[in-house]
């Protein structure tokens, strides 16, 4: 399935997709960072959470597996990435 990221922390990600998976399946979130590819597996962890209208995108939880410590080495340059860029729109505000 082909989805995007629309939020995402060390703890998992909002996603929005044409079709939604079951809560509970397994599930790897992978996408491209720089030139790192990162993959993480998870959970889902809710049904639709926001679907407006019919044919649009859904959006679902998921909670990464975060026990493991490559985990948090793959994400924390993204964050802080993410980070930096929120801090710089919000002084360009």
């Amino acid at each position: 399935m082909i989805a995007t990221i629309s939020n995402i922390s060390f703890e998992g990600a909002l996603i929005r997709a044409e079709s939604t998976p079951l809560e509970g399946s397994d599930v790897v979130v992978r996408f491209t960072f720089g030139d790192q590819g990162i993959h993480l597996q998870g959970s889902v962890t809710s049904e639709v959470i926001h679907a407006e209208e019919e044919g649009e995108e859904q959006t679902f939880g998921v909670k990464f597996d975060t026990s493991m410590e490559k985990y948090w080495t793959q994400l924390t340059p993204v964050i802080q990435t993410l980070l930096k860029e929120t801090d710089e729109d919000e002084v360009a505000d």
